[in-house]
């Protein structure tokens, strides 16, 4: 069954159908979206993702997508997820992101991908910290950033559904994962995180609020 998924991606993927599913091979939506000569600057694949960069006339491109042959109901919702929130909700944000330019689903086959601008050579990667007081400057600065991004969406009436704050449900998503962990599930979250989710969703609140406005 899994080789002709894979068969199956492949054709479609040589026929120009669908979500992409190879760095080297784009669907021809991707390919209207953005005509012209493309270079791929890298390609890897991640936890619950692929990725690749590439340099192009539209500058930039950022490419998170779902393999040929992956067939990972949490990744593709996700992905599904993160593009939802790139194009509804992270334009409201005053926190700084990198534009959605383009998203593809297709439920039927879990297949997914997002395009947004890399903003690779405009950020500061980890190895640029060559010394502990620089490395916890630059914790500093994140945590900043988080407590600012979290502190703007407390509250707003355009979280609702799945969107809005349900700290039952979170816990319940806690203890689903951790219970993966007897499936041979290697991602699968110890006790100790779920107390740690547990103790967070408390927190987290009251926290939240203190910074509001910062």
């Amino acid at each position: 069954a899994a080789r002709l998924s894979l068969l199956g991606d492949w054709w479609a993927a040589l026929g120009g159908r669908g979500p992409a599913l190879s760095a080297r091979v784009w669907p021809r939506g991707l390919r209207a979206a953005f005509p012209g000569p493309r270079r791929c600057v890298e390609a890897w694949v991640g936890e619950g993702a692929a990725f690749a960069r590439y340099v192009t006339p539209h500058g930039p491109l950022f490419l998170k997508y779902l393999p040929a042959g992956w067939r990972d109901e949490r990744a593709f919702r996700r992905l599904a997820r993160e593009g939802a929130y790139l194009r509804d909700l992270a334009p409201l944000s005053p926190v700084p992101h990198a534009p959605l330019l383009h998203a593809a689903l297709d439920p039927a086959r879990q297949r997914a991908h997002l395009v947004t601008r890399d903003l690779t050579e405009a950020t500061t990667g980890w190895g640029a910290f060559a010394t502990d007081a620089e490395r916890e400057a630059a914790l500093l600065e994140v945590a900043r950033l988080l407590a600012r991004h979290h502190a703007f969406w407390l509250g707003r009436p355009e979280l609702t559904g799945e969107w809005g704050w349900d700290a039952a449900r979170t816990v319940r998503r806690a203890r689903r994962t951790a219970a993966a962990r007897g499936a041979s599930d290697s991602s699968a979250w110890t006790p100790a995180e779920v107390q740690a989710v547990e103790e967070a969703t408390h927190a987290l609140p009251t926290l939240l609020a203190g910074v509001q406005g910062v």
